[in-house]
């Protein structure tokens, strides 16, 4: 190769996600929200995968205590270990504004991310 690194060590990973899954929604956000149940008017915070206590979910909960004074929901679409522990924990907090999906299908995924503001990712390792 042209720096050096031989041929068998290079691999060319093309996109891991299927855009054309996006191309097909057609819904702006507004009705994407209605659609799927989401609060229209707030503003949402969304996690999409499953939340491991080894990612620290803790520090979503702690970040919305923030936002009380505001219109601001966190959704979290996949599985959720420890669901009762992280209920408990925002209650502890007296923060409500934390919504639990449940795992939903790879092709619905899409329709959630469209319906956000914002994508928050928890990607502490294991320890």
């Amino acid at each position: 190769m042209k720096n050096g690194a031989p041929e068998e060590k290079v691999a060319v990973v093309h996109h891991a996600v299927d855009l054309t899954m996006y191309e097909k929604i057609s819904e702006n956000k507004m009705a994407m929200r209605k659609k799927l149940e989401l609060p229209e008017e707030s503003f949402i915070v969304l996690h999409a995968g499953n939340l491991y206590s080894w990612k620290k979910p803790e520090i979503v909960i702690d970040a919305l205590e923030f936002t009380k004074s505001f219109d601001v929901h966190f959704c979290n679409v996949g599985e959720i270990e420890e669901k009762q522990r992280l209920v408990e924990y925002a209650r502890e907090k007296k923060v409500k504004n934390f919504l639990f999906h449940h795992r939903v299908s790879p092709a619905t995924v899409p329709s959630y991310l469209k319906a956000a503001d914002a994508l928050v990712l928890l990607p502490a390792p294991k320890s």
